[in-house]
């Protein structure tokens, strides 16, 4: 169990911040499975926690993770053999980014240059931006932009490669008396950024419950709104957020242990109880109606992503599931945990199109 992960638990239990509600997940329909099977298991040489993982874009062999330690590994999965090992942060390498180019971004909890552009395989640091506290972030399909969210509130949009910050989401500031200064953003840490796939959205979630919905090109707010004042709201720590790949659905998930569809053009919202803990990480299939969640309760759930209907469970991993994320075909799924191992599993061919 990573350490930030342990804190979140005992703060959640301490706190009393679990939902009493439970809402049972739907049945999917029939004609709608999809199944996935366990192809193998990638344990580094140190054993520390996973803690972050994508596929590369750019070469269909390669996966990336990023350890606690503060080390990047670049494996080929056909051999199963890390090709490239390098230390990449002081501390845990809590987010990992990748663009179509092959332009890798890191991120950790550093009190300075925290968020790291990277050419890979090679290992070689391109950008260090001179950023603290990163919490969240997430790259743009090409590699052009990157937002960053804080500890302290904000999210930050950067121009890639030069690293020249080109707006900040304010967030709002508590300040004596409990009054709240100004600001269109969250008022607590910003845990969750996504940028859609035609990169005209931001999506955010934060420790105040809340997600929000941005313009990406000017930052201004689209979601909630005076007309829907609600929208967006968990129970509790909004822990992850993504866009599906046509950009028409948006998930959500918390440490409430609910999972939120919200249907961007619709405006349907579906919600279910989706594992016995709280929900740590999301993806969404590249062609398929199918999302999958990660949990603290060390299982990967299975979902038709519009019903939000189950359609399985992925189970193995002795620890929190910290990253999930599938590779450009969607024929493999890829597990990060905090017991130090990746799990790939594999689409099972009778369900592939």
């Amino acid at each position: 169990m990573n350490p930030f992960m342990h804190w979140l638990v005992l703060t959640g239990i301490l706190l009393g911040l679990f939902s009493s509600e439970v809402l049972p997940a739907p049945a999917a329909k029939k004609g709608g499975k999809i199944s996935f099977h366990l192809h193998n298991t990638l344990i580094g040489p140190s054993h520390s926690a996973v803690l972050s993982v994508v596929f590369n874009k750019h070469d269909s062999r390669q996966l990336i993770t990023g350890l606690a330690n503060g080390t990047i590994l670049i494996w080929d999965i056909t051999s199963n053999q890390v090709v490239v090992s390098f230390k990449a942060h002081d501390r845990p390498v809590t987010t990992l980014g990748i663009s179509t180019e092959g332009l890798l971004i890191s991120g950790s909890r550093e009190e300075k240059y925290a968020l790291k552009l990277w050419r890979i395989p090679e290992g070689v640091p391109l950008l260090s931006l001179a950023v603290s506290q990163i919490s969240s972030s997430s790259l743009s399909e090409e590699g052009h932009i990157v937002a960053a969210g804080s500890w302290n509130n904000d999210v930050t949009l950067y121009n890639l490669p030069e690293g020249q910050p080109f707006y900040t989401l304010k967030g709002k500031r508590k300040q004596f008396f409990n009054l709240l200064k100004s600001g269109q953003g969250h008022h607590n840490s910003v845990q969750a950024v996504a940028i859609s796939a035609d990169g005209t959205q931001l999506a955010t979630g934060g420790f105040d419950q809340q997600v929000r919905l941005w313009e990406l090109s000017n930052g201004q707010p689209l979601l909630p709104n005076k007309e829907k004042p609600s929208w967006g709201k968990h129970e509790d720590w909004v822990l992850a957020v993504a866009f599906s790949p046509q950009g028409q659905l948006l998930a959500s998930s918390s440490y409430d242990r609910t999972l939120k569809s919200w249907n961007l053009k619709s405006g349907e919202v579906k919600s279910v109880q989706a594992h016995a803990q709280a929900i740590s990480c999301l993806a969404f299939h590249p062609t398929l109606n199918l999302l999958v969640s990660g949990s603290f309760d060390n299982t990967i759930e299975l979902w038709e992503s519009t019903q939000l209907g189950s359609l399985g469970s992925l189970t193995g991993h002795s620890d929190y599931i910290n990253a999930v994320d599938f590779n450009a075909d969607g024929s493999l799924l890829a597990s990060a945990s905090g017991d130090g191992t990746v799990k790939l599993w594999k689409q099972d061919d009778q369900d592939r199109p």
